[in-house]
């Protein structure tokens, strides 16, 4: 525990998302499995992880070091923010990695 912590009451996020700024492109399915987004996000959260809000238009993902890519029918805004996580060095995981990991 930090002396900041001890002070303010706050601990240190903890679980497989901890450090982590997620962004989101697309639906949330693999196989069966389908996840709102809304969910995933809280999930996140639970698990130490900080979201990105207000995305935005234009395939922006800023403050993001990690991108989960779901499937977009009709749209380019999944190919944006891949070539925006490319340009920004933001990993990138699939929507059945995000599913593994959350368990």
């Amino acid at each position: 525990m930090s002396i900041l912590s001890f002070f303010t009451g706050e601990s240190k996020p903890s679980g497989v998302f901890a450090g982590k700024v997620v962004a989101f492109t697309g639906t949330l399915q693999s196989g069966n499995r389908k996840m709102q987004r809304s969910e995933a996000q809280r999930i996140v959260q639970t698990l130490g992880g900080d979201i990105v809000l207000g995305e935005g238009g234009g395939g922006r993902i800023r403050n993001a070091n990690l991108l989960v890519l779901g499937t977009q029918a009709g749209s380019r805004t999944k190919s944006q923010k891949m070539a925006s996580a490319t340009e920004q060095n933001v990993q990138t995981i699939t929507a059945e990695q995000f599913f593994q990991m959350i368990g």
